[in-house]
């Protein structure tokens, strides 16, 4: 994985100092995966971005319809369909 910057919450826990660190850190581990063979070209890629300062969970509607797709510009050449989620948790 690339890392970008991180700070630190109230709380003691380490967050993306940005949301476009985030961003370009998930771009970034996606591309490097894709080149190395481990996602296959035609897959579904879910990519679910953990941004620690979004402000409303659901991420605000139309901000994130302009994110997402902005962020699957960035993919545009690689044969590989992008589903993007935002929240400020992950449970696994």
């Amino acid at each position: 994985f690339k890392m970008t910057d991180t700070d630190a919450t109230s709380a003691g826990n380490e967050r993306y100092a940005r949301a476009g660190d985030c961003m370009r850190q998930l771009e970034a581990s996606i591309k490097d995966f894709f080149a190395l063979g481990a996602i296959p070209a035609g897959s579904l890629v879910v990519a679910h971005a953990c941004v620690g300062r979004t402000p409303q969970t659901p991420y605000p509607g139309a901000d994130f319809l302009k994110l997402s797709a902005s962020f699957r510009e960035r993919f545009e050449g690689i044969p590989i369909k992008l589903r993007l989620y935002m929240d400020n948790t992950v449970a696994l």
